[in-house]
C-alpha cells in the first residue's frame, strides 16, 4: 500500500544561501526588530571568527540557547563556516548535555548566560573538563564582542553537506543523532510554505523552542523562504503567547498539540484578539480531533503535519507533502521515502541499519489508509499494547476520554496485568471549571470502547511528564506506577 507525493524537485541550496536570498521581513524579537540582512551580515562575521579559530568543515558547534536572534545567528554562522550545527535542549540536564557533547564531539559551544534560572555557560564549564574534544565555550550574549577578524577564506559549503545533527527527544529511551544536510531542512520548509501559502504579509510566532527541527523548519526557515516576519517568544507559556498574538497581528502559529490546548484552557484565551490567525501547523503527537475542529472553528486553518528527527515533514493533512513517498508494510508500519530523509544516525552505524532500509527509512509508528486515501498515524509501535490478546493503540483511548466536557488532556500507557498481558492505564488532566470523577470517566469510555479498551485505572495529574520537545513520555507515568507497587 503505496502513497506517492507530488513531484518536487530538492533545492540544491545551503541554509546560508536561504539567509543571504532573504531581502526581506525579519525578526521581531522583544523591543528590537532585526531585518534579515542585519542577521545574515552577523552571521558571516561570525564564520570568519570560528574559521579564524580552526573550525574546519565537519567540526561539531553546539549550540545552547533560549528563541532569540542570537541563537540564530550561532546556528547561521556554523552552518557558513562548514560546521556541523548541534543544537542543544535549554531543559536539558546536565547530565543529559554532557552525553550529547560528548558523543557529538562538539568542539566549539556557544550558550546563553543567563535564561530563567539556568546559567548556561557556568554548566558548561562544569562539564568541560570530562569533555576532552570541547577547546572553547563562547557567549551567545556577547557574539558581536568577539575579536574582529580579517576577511578569511570561507570553505564551499554544498547542499549535500551534513549542516545539522538533530538529538531526538527522549519519548522512548537514549537520544540518538540524527544527521541531517543543508538539502532535507531547506527543501523542506520550502515545500511547508508552499503549502501554507505564506507571503511577505505573514507574521509567524516562534514559540516551537529553536533546538528542535520543528523550529528550526518551520519557524525560521519558513520564515526566511517567504519573506514572512517572525516573532521571537524566548519559551512558550500561553499567558504571554497569548497577547503576543494580539499585540503583533500575528498570522501563523505553530505548536505541539499541548500547546494548541493549553491555549484554549488558558484563562485569557477568550479575552484576547486573535482574528488575525489564519493558518498554523500542529506537530509532534497525534492530533485529537476535537482539538483541531475547535481551531478551525475560531477560524485558523492549522495543518497537521506528522514528520520525525530522522525525516522533518512527511504527510501534511494525511497526504505526502511534495517529493515524499510513503508505503504501509505488512505490519502496519509507515515507511517513508524522499529527499528529506536524515543522513544517517551520527556514530551509531548498527541504529542506522535498523531505522533505514534501502531508500525507505523506519517511522516506528503504526498507521492505516483511510477510504480519502490518505494516511492515518495510530500511534507508535513501540507504544501499542496487547490486551488478552487484541491490539490497543492508546491514541483511541485517549480521544474518547477528552470527548468528555472535564476533560483538557489524556495521556494512555499499559501496565502488566496476570491475566490479560498488560492493561490500559489513563492520567488525565482535568479542566478547571469542570471535574469528572474515574467512576464518570470509565463509565463514558465504556460507552465508546470495547471492554477491554477501557482503562483499568485512572489517575487524575495536574500535568504530564513532557521532553524538551512537548511530547508526552509514558515510559515515564508506567516507570511511576511501576514503583509504587514495589
Amino acid at each position: 500500500m503505496r502513497i506517492e507525493g507530488e513531484p518536487f524537485e530538492p533545492l540544491d541550496v545551503t541554509l546560508p544561501d536561504v539567509l543571504d536570498a532573504a531581502t526581506s521581513g525579519g525578526f521581531i524579537d522583544g523591543g528590537r526588530e532585526i531585518p534579515y540582512g542585519d542577521l545574515a551580515a552577523r552571521a558571516r562575521r561570525l564564520a570568519n571568527w570560528l574559521v579564524s579559530e580552526g573550525v574546519e568543515s565537519g567540526d561539531r558547534v553546539a549550540v545552547l540557547g533560549s528563541n532569540r536572534v542570537e541563537t540564530v545567528v550561532a546556528h547561521y554562522g556554523a552552518a557558513r563556516a562548514g560546521a556541523i550545527v548541534v543544537p542543544l535542549s535549554t531543559r536539558a540536564a546536565p547530565a543529559e548535555l554532557l552525553r550529547v557533547l560528548e558523543h557529538a564531539e562538539v568542539s566549539i559551544a556557544f550558550a546563553e548566560e543567563e535564561f530563567r534560572d539556568h546559567r548556561f555557560i557556568e554548566v558548561l564549564e562544569s562539564l568541560n573538563p570530562r569533555l576532552p574534544s570541547l577547546r572553547t565555550i563562547a557567549s551567545l550574549d556577547g557574539l558581536d564582542d568577539l575579536a574582529p577578524v580579517e576577511a578569511v577564506t570561507l570553505p564551499d559549503v554544498t547542499a549535500s553537506d551534513p549542516a545539522l545533527l538533530i538529538y531526538t527527544s527522549g519519548t522512548t529511551g537514549a537520544p540518538k543523532g540524527c544527521l541531517h544536510a543543508h538539502r532535507s531542512y531547506v527543501s523542506s520548509a520550502a515545500v511547508t510554505c508552499r503549502l501554507k501559502a505564506l507571503t511577505l504579509d505573514d507574521r509567524i510566532i516562534a514559540s516551537v523552542p529553536f533546538f528542535n527541527a520543528f523550529g528550526i523548519v518551520n519557524c525560521v526557515l519558513e520564515g526566511l523562504h517567504s519573506g514572512a516576519s517572525i516573532v521571537v517568544q524566548p519559551a512558550f507559556d500561553p499567558a504571554d503567547t497569548l497577547p503576543l498574538i494580539e499585540q503583533q497581528r500575528v498570522t501563523v502559529l505553530l505548536g505541539t498539540p499541548t500547546m494548541w490546548i493549553r491555549l484554549l484552557e488558558h484563562p485569557d484565551f477568550r479575552r484576547r484578539d486573535l482574528s488575525s490567525l489564519r493558518t498554523g501547523t500542529m506537530a509532534g503527537a497525534p492530533a485529537p480531533p476535537e482539538i483541531v475542529a475547535r481551531w478551525r472553528e475560531l477560524g485558523c486553518d492549522l495543518m497537521l503535519i506528522y514528520g520525525l528527527s530522522e525525516a522533518t515533514s512527511i504527510l501534511a493533512n494525511g497526504r505526502p507533502t511534495p517529493g515524499i513517498d510513503v508505503e504501509i508494510s505488512e505490519d502496519g508500519e509507515l515507511l517513508a521515502r524522499g529527499y528529506n530523509q536524515m543522513l544517517c544516525y551520527f556514530r551509531n552505524d548498527g541504529a542506522t541499519r535498523d531505522c533505514v532500509r534501502g531508500d525507505w527509512i523506519r517511522t516506528g509508528d503504526l498507521a492505516e489508509l483511510t477510504d480519502e486515501g490518505t494516511a492515518r498515524i495510530l500511534g507508535r509501535l513501540d507504544d501499542m499494547l496487547i490486551v488478552g490478546g487484541f491490539n490497543v493503540q492508546p491514541a483511541e483511548i485517549e480521544n474518547a476520554i477528552r470527548q468528555h466536557n472535564g476533560v483538557a488532556d489524556a495521556a494512555v500507557f499499559g501496565l502488566p496485568d496476570d491475566d490479560l498481558g498488560e492493561v490500559p492505564v489513563a492520567w488525565v488532566i482535568r479542566r478547571s471549571r469542570e471535574s469528572p470523577d474515574e467512576a464518570g470517566l470509565v463509565a463514558a469510555c465504556r460507552e465508546r470502547l470495547a471492554r477491554y479498551k477501557v482503562p483499568r485505572a485512572i489517575r487524575f495529574v495536574d500535568e504530564f511528564p513532557l521532553t524538551a520537545n512537548g511530547k508526552v513520555q509514558r515510559y515515564r507515568m508506567r516507570q511511576t506506577m511501576l514503583q509504587e507497587t514495589v
